[in-house]
């Protein structure tokens, strides 16, 4: 199964990003052959900077995406979005995605969820 996972807001100040993330490390633990794709776009390409201090008690968006990518899903942040707002510099095995990437892993996905 392919489940593609589309975020849209900043990393911290709500948990959807904390619900989607944990959704998906879970969904690959429970079944390593499901495909996880992350597509992050507007103020969730925040969720890919690199080297984010971690608070006690509270996730690191940085570092759950990271395991994704490590258990074998991709993490892909749209390019106009991450220029707009200044971040050229993301976490290992993430990459900068485009409009075209994203509506490819919508038609092969078998479920899109959208946080």
């Amino acid at each position: 199964m392919k489940i593609l996972f589309l975020l849209n807001d900043a990393p911290y100040g709500n948990d959807k990003n904390y619900n989607a993330l944990r959704t998906a490390i879970l969904m690959q633990k429970q079944d390593p052959a499901t495909t996880i794709w992350v597509y992050l776009m507007s103020d969730s390409v925040f969720c890919a900077l690199p080297d984010q201090k971690e608070r006690p008690g509270l996730y690191n968006a940085a570092n759950m995406l990271s395991d994704i990518v490590q258990n074998g899903g991709e993490v892909r942040l749209c390019t106009s979005c991450a220029e707009t707002r200044g971040v050229k510099s993301i976490i290992p095995g993430a990459v900068f995605g485009n409009l075209k990437d994203l509506t490819h892993w919508i038609r092969e996905s078998d479920k899109a969820l959208n946080f």
